[in-house]
């Protein structure tokens, strides 16, 4: 059962947390795609990457990763250090994301290539790191069941 219980919430993240965050990135990609049919799809993400937006997707994808990990009970100390890494740099994260974003949207100096691949950078970071607090999250109720 733990395995079943680990793909549930992982679906459940994967569909309401990250895939809706996503759709406005997806939807102006798309728009870019339609709207000029020589430009190429990696065109495509790298304009819509570059333009900062990805560093707004990372703070709510963040956000359930704190909050995963702010309602589970105490655990073993071992568990409890890691929950507070996991919520250090999840708020270290989102500050940056957040800085970041400011940054790009005020300042058109930036370069393009640096802007999209910090993102990349980040936003991979804040995925790691929501997968990790739902899997302590999936094994702290089984522990509570008795699996």
């Amino acid at each position: 059962m733990k395995i079943f219980e680990y793909i549930k919430s992982i679906s459940h993240w994967l569909w309401f947390s990250f895939g809706l965050s996503l759709l406005p990135l997806l939807f102006k990609m798309w728009k870019l795609y339609t709207i000029n049919n020589e430009i190429r799809i990696k065109e495509c993400i790298q304009m819509t990457i570059s333009n900062g937006e990805l560093f707004l997707i990372c703070i709510p994808i963040l956000g359930v990763a704190i909050s995963e990990v702010l309602k589970s009970e105490r655990q073993k100390i071992t568990i409890e250090i890691i929950k507070i890494w996991i919520v250090g740099s999840a708020v270290c994260i989102s500050v940056f994301s957040a800085l970041v974003f400011s940054e790009i949207s005020t300042n058109t100096g930036n370069s393009i290539d640096f802007i999209f691949y910090t993102s990349i950078a980040v936003f991979l970071c804040s995925i790691f790191l929501c997968i990790i607090a739902l899997s302590l999250q999936t094994n702290k109720r089984e522990l509570n069941n008795g699996k």
